[in-house]
């Protein structure tokens, strides 16, 4: 998430100031200032979430494989009960059909996409975690986890882009994608890197 934050200024204030209406409370007295989240509002956030599920659309891909229980056809191919076959989640995450809206194609990182969709929306169209019986039944630590994480680092410290680098370390004219030599095996790790100027915020915000 903070690979797309820190190339984008504006998205990056306005998930700051979103994250700040669910602190609760700070540091002790004498303790450096930490803010304290009510996790609950926290994990509701409308752009916030929203961000946390196109960075998962965007760079998680996995294989789930299935036992065919009946024979169905699919596309014009009559895939017979008994088989298994591989459902690769980039083609669900991609599908242009479904995801192209406003404007946003698939392969575009879009923040915004999730407001206003539900899980009953997304059925069968977003598989992170998987599905069914077999699904991550980490995934509500995972997201807890991760969105706490990218909380604090919004609300103490400011963000500044220098640039982009190769794996290598060596300079590149272009942002980093996701790395689709990973694809299939969970999350996908960025083809680069950025260069980030990181300072402790001057401003008490909390």
């Amino acid at each position: 998430m903070l690979i797309e934050l820190v190339q984008r200024p504006t998205l990056l204030e306005a998930v700051r100031q979103e994250v700040l209406t669910t602190v609760t409370s700070t540091s002790a007295p004498g303790e450096p200032a930490a803010p304290q989240f009510d996790l609950s509002k926290l994990t509701a956030l409308p752009l916030f979430s929203s961000l946390w599920l196109e960075t998962l659309r965007f760079y998680v891909s996995s294989v789930p494989f299935r036992k065919l229980l009946s024979t169905l056809e699919v596309g014009g191919y009559q895939l017979e009960a008994g088989k298994t076959i591989l459902a690769p989640t980039t083609l669900a995450h991609n599908e242009a059909s479904f995801w192209t809206q406003s404007g946003h194609s698939p392969d575009e990182f879009w923040p915004e996409r999730f407001i206003g969709k539900d899980d009953k929306e997304l059925a069968g169209h977003f598989l992170p975690f998987g599905g069914g019986s077999t699904i991550c039944p980490g995934r509500f630590f995972a997201r807890q986890e991760v969105l706490l994480a990218v909380a604090m680092m919004v609300t103490r410290f400011e963000f500044e882009l220098v640039g982009f680098v190769e794996k290598t370390g060596e300079q590149r004219y272009g942002k980093p994608e996701p790395d689709v030599k990973g694809a299939g095996g969970g999350a996908m790790q960025a083809d680069g890197d950025c260069l980030v100027r990181m300072r402790r915020r001057r401003e008490k915000s909390f």
